[in-house]
């Protein structure tokens, strides 16, 4: 790779060249969100954050899982959801975990179960996981999110035109979508029956 080429971790889209040998360019969007140099990935960019009424899971112990495209190298800590306007009433069980590239993803690690800690409507939720994950290749990672409540939360993210555009063509990654299964607080070894859905959650690496 050529020293003029920087590999902006947002996105996981490449740097632009520089006419400067020593002169590096970043990513823009890498640029917006402000952590130059810093571990962090997204499902979606801050500004394309249009409704604070994403879909939670659809039943108490369901996963929602989105794509979060990280790149060989980052050591992932935590990972974060955005909550929307309903916050999770009363949880007694949930985690965030990390899933890798393969067809039917495995898991990598999650973070410990939230067995009574709160999720606040209009926030952003940030758990760190049991141990810290190398990303062994550049790829296309689903973080998935599960809670039972009372009351699911929403999230804060896009409503898409239909699932159809979240499956996308063949051989093409799907966005975003939900497994069904009363999972508590231990997320299953594989996001096996995962379907996909019409929305994205802004969920977050970092």
């Amino acid at each position: 790779m050529p020293k003029s080429l920087r590999v902006g971790p947002f996105f996981g889209v490449t740097g632009r060249y520089s006419a400067a040998p020593n002169r590096q360019f970043l990513d823009e969007n890498y640029i917006r969100e402000g952590l130059f140099f810093s571990t962090y990935a997204a499902s979606l960019a801050r500004t394309d954050i249009v409704t604070n009424t994403v879909a939670g899971v659809p039943t108490n112990g369901d996963i929602k899982a989105a794509i979060v495209p990280l790149q060989e190298g980052m050591v992932i800590t935590s990972l974060t959801a955005g909550i929307g306007s309903t916050a999770a009433g009363t949880p007694t069980a949930g985690f965030m975990a990390l899933y890798d590239t393969a067809p039917t993803p495995n898991l990598m690690e999650q973070t410990p179960n939230s067995t009574t800690g709160a999720i606040a409507a209009s926030t952003l939720y940030t758990r760190a996981l049991n141990r810290p994950i190398q990303i062994p290749i550049t790829g296309a990672y689903y973080l998935a999110f599960s809670v039972t409540a009372t009351t699911v939360n929403t999230f804060s993210g896009v409503n898409l035109a239909n699932s159809a555009v979240s499956t996308g063509l063949a051989g093409q990654a799907m966005q975003c979508g939900t497994v069904t299964g009363t999972f508590g607080g231990a997320a299953p070894a594989t996001l096996t029956g995962l379907t996909a859905i019409g929305s994205i959650p802004y969920f977050a690496c970092t």
